[in-house]
């Protein structure tokens, strides 16, 4: 080989390396900033969780009370509302944390292919300037 294609080979390789480093640095980057994300929303959620919890508690009384609420009926419906407000809560939580997921994957696909004529929905996407985990 030519000492000018040895030479055109080095600079590549050294290049290449450069350009590995600094995306493996990005990308960490976006790793732990992602999860500590995560991890903030995780203890949000488990915070409102037991404050919305105490609230449905202190419905239920006890005592003469709570006895009184049984027997006419009442006991019964707090009971059941307070389910039904775990669960839309439960659900709720659940969207929050799936949202990041799905706003990545709407990224990729947009980023992805930039031929594709992008969606009016899918516009909030590239504003955002969303980083996806890699």
């Amino acid at each position: 080989m030519s000492e000018k294609l040895k030479e055109h080979i080095k600079q590549t390789e050294k290049e290449k390396q450069r350009r590995s480093a600094s995306f493996e640095f990005k990308r960490k980057q976006s790793v732990e900033r992602q999860r500590a994300e995560r991890e903030k929303l995780e203890k949000s959620h488990q915070d409102r969780w037991n404050s919305e919890t105490n609230a449905r508690a202190k419905r239920l009384t006890s005592g003469l009370q709570g006895i009184w609420q049984r027997l006419t009926g009442k006991y019964a419906k707090i009971k059941h509302q307070n389910e039904q407000e775990a669960l839309l809560a439960l659900q709720r939580d659940r969207k929050e944390k799936d949202k990041p997921s799905k706003l990545k994957e709407e990224f990729r696909k947009v980023s992805e292919n930039p031929k594709r004529p992008i969606k009016p929905e899918q516009d909030h996407v590239l504003d955002r300037g969303f980083e996806p985990e890699i």
